[in-house]
């Protein structure tokens, strides 16, 4: 056998020992992980409509203590129990609604995925006049055994006419 022969013969050997790398993820599986983290979105929306019936805000969240909650230009919680502490209690008020104008999701992977989508909330609070805003909303979120979490979130409110 030529050295040739050999050196092919052995490269071949080499690369069929080779672990594989993951298994390619497929446009049906980017569609269908998409798909979940998009009711993912709208059941954060609903609960908004619920005044948080049925769960605490920070079950959204990731438990991990590395998630990270930003908006309006800074650092709000900056861990799992950071939002907690942050979110304690907190529901969105009687009356209250988010709905998104627009959202896109992209999964980038099989349980991993981002989303982005622009929004309206409104609420009349138990005393001051009716509220009304519109912001963007991103997200990172990943699938756990629980179902789809926040491991990070960047949310940036439109500032109302008037100086509101």
């Amino acid at each position: 056998m030529s050295r040739v022969a050999v050196a092919v013969a052995a490269a071949a050997l080499i690369a069929a020992c080779r672990p594989s790398g993951p298994p390619a993820f497929t446009d049906q599986q980017r569609a269908a992980v998409a798909d979940s983290a998009r009711i993912f979105a709208n059941e954060l929306a609903t609960w908004m409509g619920t005044q948080g019936a049925g769960r605490p805000f920070s079950s959204f969240f990731d438990s991990t203590a590395s998630v990270i909650v930003a908006s309006d230009g800074r650092i709000s919680a900056a861990s799992f129990d950071s939002v907690v502490s942050r979110y304690r209690g907190w529901a969105p008020p009687a009356g209250a609604a988010l709905t998104w104008d627009s959202l896109r999701v992209e999964a980038l992977g099989p349980a991993l995925a981002h989303f982005t989508g622009a929004f309206k909330e409104s609420f009349t609070p138990p005393s001051g006049p009716a509220y009304e805003g519109h912001g963007v909303m991103s997200a990172v979120v990943v699938h756990r055994p629980s179902g789809w979490k926040i491991a990070a979130q960047h949310t940036s409110i439109v500032p109302q006419q008037g100086g509101r």
